[in-house]
């Protein structure tokens, strides 16, 4: 007779990024050739290692979600309005940073980010949001960290594709307000076992429900990992998006063709990260990235109104001048 220990298997511990998980176990004496115990873990209802409030969104989660983009999914934690912009415990929308992948995503300009233009919900691995008393590693940020994990691919390929559209109602619609929403992803190896791809984009293009505007906004995310070298990870991703949009104006009324505010954005993040494990305790990581933001208010100003249109006598409308 073999005295061994028992064989544990634990299952539905969930581990997020930027936390320690913590999981004790006791192994008992036993004859080896017992079958497998099966323990199914808890979530703890204090967590000793947080000190602020933080949420976590898995992939999972984001699938049924309502919404059609990251910033729909973000609005539904606690703590956050979307007010012009998204805010959190009362803060203004450019006291809140974006991380991808480790990278800050921060627009010098205005200090705020269009997170539904920008980042592609389908890349999202796991969705942290921390608000409040977060820890010294983020700065640039008073009240919330969006904190994103993408994608990885992997030894199969997969894809998705996914289509919303006001044309495929079966019921009438407004002749002045259609959406389109297409979303599509691929992952899958390259060279099986060692290198992988992830790659995923988005397309939203909108009418406003007022009397005219628009606004439409893609996304394109690609991610290579690379394992050929032992314990030595490396990684390359690109995120680029792009926006333009046009919104009702009152004073335009009668003038729509003359409103000069139509701006258009577009941003494009680079990054190359190695990350090397010296051993089963400790590992570090070295990344080397660049983001650019590029923001034009559109072609038109106001000096264009002066020779031809001018407000009416009660100051509401810009009309032309007969």
């Amino acid at each position: 007779m073999v005295i061994g220990y028992e064989n544990i298997v634990i299952t539905g511990i969930p581990v997020n990024p930027d936390r320690i998980t913590y999981q004790n176990i006791s192994l008992g004496e036993t004859v080896l050739g017992m079958e497998e115990v099966t323990v199914v873990a808890e979530r703890e209802i204090i967590e000793k290692d947080i000190a602020a409030t933080s949420r976590n969104v898995s992939s999972e989660n984001l699938d049924i979600l309502p919404g059609t983009s990251v910033g729909d999914a973000i609005r539904t934690q606690p703590g956050a309005i979307n007010s012009g912009g998204l805010h959190f415990r009362g803060g203004r929308s450019g006291e809140v940073t974006y991380y991808l992948d480790g990278v800050p995503l921060v627009d010098p300009l205005f200090n705020d980010m269009n997170s539904s233009e920008v980042i592609n919900r389908d890349a999202i691995a796991n969705l942290q949001v921390i608000s409040g008393t977060f820890s010294a590693e983020y700065g640039n940020a008073m009240s919330g960290i969006i904190n994103i994990t993408t994608q990885d691919g992997g030894n199969q390929f997969k894809g998705k594709v996914d289509l919303k559209s006001t044309l495929l109602s079966v019921e009438e619609n407004s002749a002045n307000y259609n959406r389109n929403v297409v979303r599509a992803s691929l992952s899958g190896p390259l060279l099986p076992g060692k290198t992988f791809f992830f790659a995923s984009g988005s397309w939203d293009d909108r009418d406003s429900y007022l009397p005219w505007g628009y606004r439409s906004q893609s996304n394109l995310f690609v991610k290579v990992t690379d394992r050929h070298l032992e314990k030595i990870k490396l990684k390359f991703a690109l995120n680029m998006s792009q926006g333009q949009y046009k919104n009702c104006s009152h004073a335009y009324k009668y003038i729509p063709e003359m409103y000069w505010y139509e701006p258009r954005t577009n941003s494009l993040m680079s990054s190359f990260e190695i990350t090397h494990s010296l051993s089963a305790a400790a590992y570090y990581n070295l990344m080397v990235y660049r983001y650019s933001n590029h923001y034009d208010s559109g072609d038109f100003s106001y000096n264009s109104l002066s020779s031809a249109y001018s407000l009416d006598a009660n100051k509401e409308f810009y009309t032309k001048i007969l």
